[in-house]
């Protein structure tokens, strides 16, 4: 089942959720510092995809060693010897984002229902528990759609068994080396269903959990990617309906939050209603808007913790938060992501 449904057994180190970086990723250098990481450092840019590369600048930024672990070329080569890989990988693609596009109809449908309600006059009362109902069909589309997408990867590991092949295998070896070697692991925005891909693909979610003393520093898709579900949003898409889609499970490192990034430029954060509706449906999740300049920071659980803190480990919350200027704390916390991000090819 791709994305952790309960706490990793050997701990969880300390993860920094950030926003967008507009100064090129010099607030990334500076939770590095703060972390007292001196490098080297695993960096992960799969979600940039074929530009996965261009990483110069934000090697310079960081000011310490560090190493791309270029996961998106590793997939291509894995994909080029490994041609009934490729066939399977692309099948199972296929079939998520023709699960996705079901899902959004039917969310679709559903929001038009409730907005219909909305407006209706009749006794206040009543239209609250309408409204809980209308709330309530959308957690369950949200749940149904999680599940049958976990089901899917499932059933491709099961059935392909992509970690028992030569070259996933050893391209997963070096990969251990790599984070083995390293201080701590950045990871970047980009395509998020993209970078969740190659994170499976290669083990990396494991190894980050195998150190609780190797931070973990993510931003915008990245961040998303560390949370327990990652929802994609948009309050002003450039086609279709602006209905939060949910898109699959992510790593869990982050867990009891929904990741938003760039909400000023995302979502209409003068509809108070909306936000609130949002937010109801993502309980008991907390939504957090992550903007240029925000943080937020998850302190490490370690493996020796007595059975008590692990248990709670899905409920933690976040240790400190850097509330974006200009953005009330309620606001922040119910802002919501909006809008398609289908699994690629």
């Amino acid at each position: 089942m791709v994305g952790p449904s309960s706490p990793p057994t050997t701990g969880r180190p300390t993860v920094v959720l950030l926003g967008p970086q507009p100064d090129g990723e010099r607030q990334v250098a500076a939770k590095l510092a703060e972390l007292g990481v001196r490098g080297p450092v695993a960096l992960i840019t799969a979600g940039w995809q074929e530009y996965e590369s261009e990483d110069r600048a934000l090697r310079r930024h960081l000011r310490v060693p560090s190493h791309n672990l270029e996961l998106h070329a590793r997939s291509e080569d894995v994909f080029a010897a490994d041609p009934q890989l490729s066939e399977a990988h692309k099948a199972r693609q296929t079939l998520l984002r023709q699960i996705q596009n079901f899902y959004r109809v039917r969310l679709e449908a559903a929001d038009d229902a409730a907005k219909a309600i909305a407006v209706r006059h009749v006794d206040p009362s009543l239209l609250e528990a309408e409204l809980a109902v209308s709330i309530e069909v959308f957690r369950h589309l949200d749940r149904e759609h999680v599940e049958r997408c976990s089901q899917v990867h499932a059933d491709y590991v099961a059935r392909v068994r992509p970690h028992a092949r030569p070259e996933v295998a050893r391209h997963r070896a070096e990969i251990a080396r790599l984070i083995g070697e390293s201080d701590a692991v950045v990871i970047g925005g980009g395509h998020v269903a993209s970078l969740l891909s190659r994170l499976h693909l290669f083990g990396v979610p494991a190894l980050l959990t195998q150190s609780p003393d190797r931070p973990v520093v993510a931003w915008s898709a990245g961040a998303m990617a560390l949370t327990d579900r990652v929802v994609c949003f948009h309050d002003f898409p450039p086609y279709g309906k602006d209905v939060a889609q949910v898109l699959e499970r992510g790593l869990g490192l982050a867990p009891g939050i929904v990741a938003l990034p760039d909400p000023r430029g995302r979502v209409r954060l003068d509809d108070a209603e909306g936000i609130g509706r949002f937010a109801r449906r993502m309980a008991p999740d907390r939504c957090f808007g992550l903007e240029a300049g925000s943080a937020l920071t998850y302190a490490k659980v370690a493996a020796t913790e007595d059975a008590s803190a692990q248990a709670g480990w899905a409920q933690r919350r976040a240790q400190s938060v850097a509330a974006p200027r200009g953005i009330t704390d309620t606001q922040q916390e119910m802002a919501a992501y909006k809008g398609p991000a289908l699994p690629e090819p």
